[in-house]
């Protein structure tokens, strides 16, 4: 719980390299400690992830819920600064999650703020012009990189295409075939 603390005191002074490298040590320290017990038969299970669950699930101690939130934006912010987040990412994002006792909703909701507007940005450019083939895979290719939860990418396509329909019917017209 140090580790987190400290983490969460170097993101209120707003030192952001100092909180992602106490980020990243925690989750690596808890990540070694769990393979080490189900290693040496302490911990019996599904593997190391069972065993992080079960030794560090939900180590928030007396952090705040935004606090946590913010360690969590804050670590998804420097993954995306790529505009990809790979599978090792996402695999530190999910043992944070699990460190901090996040709920998927909750975690949904910072992907949404964080990628989210990457992603509208992507399908608004793609509605608007006929989509070829290869701008079809670029945008699967952008959804997997930025490893998008569902839910947030269908909320966000549905929100894009409303739109563009209010657009076709605003001054109350019949929309032709193409449109």
């Amino acid at each position: 719980q140090s580790m987190l603390q400290e983490a969460a005191q170097y993101l209120q002074a707003q030192n952001t390299p100092q909180a992602l490298v106490a980020i990243n040590t925690l989750v690596g320290f808890c990540e070694k400690l769990s393979a080490f017990m189900v290693g040496i038969g302490r911990m019996e299970g599904d593997g190391a992830e069972a065993a992080l669950a079960t030794l560090f699930g939900g180590l928030r101690g007396e952090l705040k819920a935004s606090e946590s939130l913010a360690l969590y934006r804050m670590l998804l912010a420097k993954f995306l600064e790529d505009l990809k987040v790979d599978a090792e990412e996402a695999a530190t994002l999910a043992q944070l999650r699990l460190l901090l006792g996040l709920s998927d909703a909750e975690t949904s909701s910072v992907y949404r703020a964080a990628a989210g507007p990457l992603f509208r940005t992507v399908v608004q450019k793609a509605i608007g012009s006929e989509l070829a083939d290869a701008q079809k895979a670029g945008l699967q290719a952008l959804l997997a990189d930025l490893a998008l939860p569902a839910d947030v990418t269908t909320a966000i396509s549905i929100e894009v295409y409303s739109e563009r329909l209010r657009e076709f019917t605003a001054d109350e017209k019949i929309m032709n075939e193409d449109q």
